[in-house]
């Protein structure tokens, strides 16, 4: 007698790359957590506002969006008081 093996779909991604995805989350989440403590806004949450509160408006390129980031930060000279 032959065993027939039922069909459910894909089979799940070999442990290797659950790991290598899951790291690639800790590499993102350690990005962003980088970015906040040295002040630099973050794109995607920025992205989701944009879309939620303005959805009228077009949403900047992250090379706009962090162009304008700068120009608003240093527009007025130097941030040190010495």
């Amino acid at each position: 007698m032959r065993a027939t093996r039922e069909v459910r779909g894909p089979a799940p991604p070999p442990r290797e790359a659950r790991a290598a995805g899951a790291r690639g989350g800790v590499v993102a989440r350690l990005v962003t957590l980088v970015r906040r403590v040295t002040g630099m806004p973050d794109y995607a949450a920025y992205v989701a506002h944009c879309r939620a509160a303005h959805p009228d408006r077009p949403v900047p390129s992250e090379q706009e969006f962090f162009d304008e980031y700068l120009v608003r930060r240093y527009e007025g000279g130097p941030t040190r008081c010495c």
